[in-house]
Order: C-alpha cells, then sequence, then structure tokens
C-alpha cells in the first residue's frame, strides 16, 4: 500500500465518524463574501508593553511559547474588529461583537504538518506549545503579515501569509509548504481554532457543512477551506480535550470529528488538507476565519 493510500484511508476513517449537520445554513461563508473587495485597515506592530491584547496561558495552564501579539490589525468599526498574529503566525485573537462591546473569540490557534513518509510531525498550537519547526521570520506591511520557517530537519518550509479585511469581516490565511527534498512528499495538513466564543469555552455549539466548521454562542466564528476542493480531507469540530491532550490533534495532526451539531460545550473547529507535494514545489492550504 503506498504513503497516499494509507493516509487517505485514515482519514476517510476519521470523516465518517462526522454524522451530517441537522442545520443547512446557506452561509455568510460564500467564496464571492470570501473573495470580495474589502476595506483595508491599519496594522500596528506592538511590544508586550503597549498592547491591549496580552498573552495567556490558556485553559491547560501552559505557559505561552507562541502566544501575544507581534502584529496586530484593527479597524474601530463601528463594530470594532480586531486580530492579532503570533512571531510564529498563530491567529490568536479575534476581537469582535456585532451587539455591544467586543470580546474575545479565540484561546488558541495553530497549525499542524505531517509527513506521510516519516511520520514526522511539525505543530504549532500556540499556548500549548510546538515541536519541529526551526526559528520564524516576520514581515509585514500596512495589510499583511507574512511568517516563514523551516523545519528542524530542512525537508519542508511553510510560509503564511495573513491578510486582514475589516469590510468582510475576514482574516485570510495562505499556508504554502515547500517541499525543499529532492523526492515527493505525502503530507497532511492542518488548520485549527480554540474558538471559546463570547470569550467562554462550556456553552458553545459547533456546527459544519460543506468546507466550513463554525463555532457559535451570541455571536459566531467559521473556519473555512480555501482553493482546491480536492486538497479537503476533512473538516469538523474536535473535542477540546481530545485536541490538546498527549498525542493529541494539535501535535499528530490527525483529529476524531464529532457530530454536528454538538451539544453546547468546549470544542475546536479543524481543517484538514491531504497532498503529494512533488521535489521542488510548493502547495497553498488557504483557510479564511469570518465573523458571522
Amino acid at each position: 500500500m503506498t504513503t497516499l493510500e494509507h493516509l487517505s484511508g485514515y482519514i476517510d476513517e476519521q470523516v465518517l465518524r462526522r454524522k451530517p449537520g441537522i442545520k443547512q445554513v446557506a452561509l455568510y461563508l460564500g467564496l464571492a463574501v470570501l473573495l470580495a473587495a474589502a476595506t483595508l485597515v491599519a496594522v500596528h506592530a506592538t511590544d508586550s508593553s503597549a498592547r491591549s491584547l496580552s498573552p495567556r496561558a490558556g485553559k491547560g495552564g501552559v505557559a505561552p511559547a507562541s502566544a501575544g501579539c507581534a502584529v496586530t490589525f484593527t479597524n474601530p468599526g463601528p463594530p470594532a474588529l480586531t486580530a492579532c498574529v503570533s512571531g510564529h503566525g498563530n491567529v490568536n485573537d479575534i476581537v469582535y461583537s456585532s451587539f455591544g462591546t467586543p470580546v474575545d473569540h479565540v484561546n488558541a490557534e495553530g497549525y499542524c504538518l505531517l509527513n506521510g513518509d516519516t511520520s514526522t510531525t511539525y505543530w504549532d498550537a500556540a499556548q500549548y506549545g510546538e515541536a519541529g519547526w526551526g526559528v520564524a521570520t516576520q514581515s509585514s506591511t500596512a495589510t499583511t503579515t507574512s511568517v516563514k520557517r523551516t523545519t528542524t530537519d530542512g525537508v519542508f518550509t511553510l510560509t503564511q501569509n495573513i491578510f486582514f479585511k475589516y469590510g468582510s469581516r475576514l482574516v485570510l490565511v495562505g499556508n504554502l509548504v515547500k517541499n525543499n527534498d529532492t523526492v515527493a512528499h505525502t503530507v497532511v495538513f492542518t488548520r485549527s481554532f480554540d474558538g471559546d466564543i463570547e470569550g467562554d469555552p462550556s456553552d458553545d455549539v459547533y456546527d459544519s457543512a460543506g468546507s466550513s466548521v463554525w463555532g457559535k454562542d451570541v455571536d459566531a466564528l467559521a473556519l473555512t477551506t480555501l482553493g482546491d476542493p480536492s486538497l479537503n480531507a476533512g473538516i469538523g469540530p474536535s473535542k477540546f480535550s481530545d485536541w490538546f491532550s498527549t498525542g493529541s490533534g494539535a501535535g499528530s495532526c490527525f483529529n476524531t470529528f464529532q457530530g454536528t451539531p454538538t451539544a453546547p460545550g468546549d470544542y475546536v473547529g479543524v481543517a484538514q488538507h491531504i497532498a503529494t507535494i512533488p521535489a521542488g514545489a510548493t502547495v497553498n492550504f488557504r483557510v479564511g476565519y469570518r465573523l458571522l
């Protein structure tokens, strides 16, 4: 059995665990909206003494690793919308409310890359830890930030291009994975967010449809897979306890999806992708976060 067949079978098994969502949401998430022109905003690089969005230990009590805000995007609105990105590319805060005082809906956000040929994983889950990545370099303009880092074994380089589009309430993330090796590799790439909607984790309901997963309280936050549909391997909610625990989805790139809609609780939204990347080639696993 080839590596691709093995990985595809595993992912198919995970996807089959998802039950179809009861709600059919003709959503807010059409491509026309996701690609629409929007009002671009100022981006402010801040240090820990100046910013109002500060690192936090999180629900697991773990000291921050890739937490905090190296770059903050903001637009005063109304309604006001703020998003911050760590120096490692984690979208650690999305602060918004369409009903009153803006509140942070994200506790942690991160990414995971698996080399299916060697079973090596490279991951970063903000304050919940990271492994396998080298030093990150970050550059920003008035409307974007870009974070580039190479795996410690030199096999892959990940370039994250992050755009903030206020008019569409979007944070778009391009995840360009380059295979630096002389042979092709089959990879799994996930992007995930621990969305504590309205700033609390215990009463969120998660749902999914098509290429999107979202958490809802009063407001809602959605993660959508964009680009080539053939790269999509699965999308849905995972229990936070499963995502965070030892050997979890955050560090393994595989997640056990819950049936949707979920009961109220604490969940993580996960977008899973798979591709075979030829030697020297690059694949973009694009996703977007949107406030609903």
